[in-house]
C-alpha cells in the first residue's frame, strides 16, 4: 500500500512507528519529513497500515551520484519480520521502480539484508559495497537542549553561528569524505536545518547539516580550529536548532573501528543505543559501468 500522499494513513503510521523507537527513529523521520513536505518525491509503502509492529520501506531519491551520471535511490526499512518485508518488496515491485539505478540501503539488521540481497539478487543487482555501523538514538527534549546551550563555551569575539546558505555546497563537498553532489547538498541547505561558525570575515570555519532520515552528516571544522571547542559549540547549537525545529530525536552512527568517535557518544546526555546494522549499495552491471567512468 503506497501511503505516501494519505494524510490520514501517514498519521497512523506515526503513531506506530513511535512506539516502535528507537529503532524506528530513522523512518519515523523520514516519514515525519514527507508528511510536513520536505522531501519530494519520497515513496511510503506499508505493508499494512493497521498492523502496529510496522513493516514500511521508504523509497527516497537523492538525485545525483559525484558525477551527476545517474540517480541514485536511499532505501530505507523498518520491518519486525523478514517475510513480510518480502512481500512488500515483492507488492511494489521494488527492483522495476529502481530501473537499473544505484540504491543504498543504509540501515539494515543482519536478518533484513540478507532478505533485501536475495530479493535485488534476482533482480540483477550485485552489492557494490557494504559495511557496519552502530547505531544511536538521541533524544531531545526543552531540559537537555536548554542546559546543553547554558553550559556550551562562547565563541570568540567577532564569530556568529547562522545556517548555511546554498553558496556553501562548494565549500562542504571539497572537505567532505564521502562523495556527494553539488545538487544534492544545494537542497539539503535549503530544505533542512543546518548550522555554521562563521569567522568575523563571514567566512564559514565549521558546519553541520542535517540528512533527510534525521541523521547529523558532512560535519566539518577546520584544522586550525580544532582542539579549541568549535566542533562542540556547533554540536550544541545544531541540537539546539533542531528540537525548536520539531525535531524529538535525532539518529547518529560510527563505524564500528571510530573509537575516538564512540567515546565522544558516551558523552553525550539522552543516548539509547540501536545497535549493529549493515549499510549496503547496490548496484547493476551497467550502472557499475557508469560509476568507473
Amino acid at each position: 500500500m503506497d501511503v505516501s500522499t494519505n494524510t490520514a494513513a501517514l498519521d497512523i503510521l506515526l503513531q506506530n512507528l513511535e512506539a516502535r523507537q528507537p529503532k524506528s527513529l530513522l523512518v519515523y523521520n523520514l516519514v515525519m519529513n514527507l508528511k510536513q513536505k520536505k522531501w519530494d518525491g519520497t515513496q511510503v509503502f506499508v505493508y499494512d497500515v493497521t498492523d502496529r509492529t510496522c513493516t514500511v520501506v521508504c523509497l527516497c531519491p537523492t538525485g545525483y551520484t559525484g558525477t551527476d551520471s545517474h540517480t541514485v535511490w536511499y532505501t530505507y526499512v523498518y520491518s519486525e519480520d523478514a517475510d513480510k518485508l518480502k512481500s512488500l518488496l515483492d507488492t511494489i515491485r521494488l527492483g522495476e521502480r529502481l530501473q537499473g539505478s544505484v540504491v543504498t540501503f543504509p540501515s539494515l539488521n543482519d536478518i533484513l539484508a540478507q532478505t533485501v540481497t536475495e530479493y535485488l539478487h534476482e533482480h540483477g543487482y550485485i552489492i557494490q559495497r557494504s559495511y557496519k555501523l552502530r547505531l544511536f538514538a538521541r533524544y531531545l527534549d526543552k531540559d537537555i537542549v536548554e542546559k546543553m546551550k547554558l553550559q556550551s563555551p562562547p565563541l570568540p569575539t567577532g564569530y556568529t553561528m547562522a545556517p548555511l546558505k546554498p553558496h556553501h555546497a562548494e565549500l562542504v563537498i571539497a572537505n567532505a569524505t564521502v562523495q556527494i553532489s553539488l545538487k544534492f547538498v544545494k537542497w539539503l541547505i535549503e530544505r533542512f536545518p543546518s548550522v555554521a561558525i562563521y569567522d568575523p570575515n563571514r567566512e564559514p570555519v565549521a558546519w553541520s547539516l542535517l540528512l533527510p532520515n534525521g541523521e547529523p552528516g558532512l560535519g566539518y571544522t577546520r584544522p586550525e580550529y580544532r582542539n579549541k571547542k568549535f566542533a562542540q559549540i556547533r554540536s550544541v547549537e545544531f541540537m539546539y536548532r533542531l528540537y525548536h525545529a520539531g525535531y524529538n530525536g535525532v539518529i547518529l552512527s560510527t563505524t564500528l573501528d571510530n573509537t575516538a568517535m564512540l567515546k565522544v557518544f558516551e558523552k553525550y546526555p539522552n543516548l539509547t543505543p540501536i545497535g549493529l546494522v549493515q549499510s549496503i549499495i547496490y548496484e547493476t552491471l551497467s550502472t557499475q559501468k557508469l560509476t568507473k567512468l
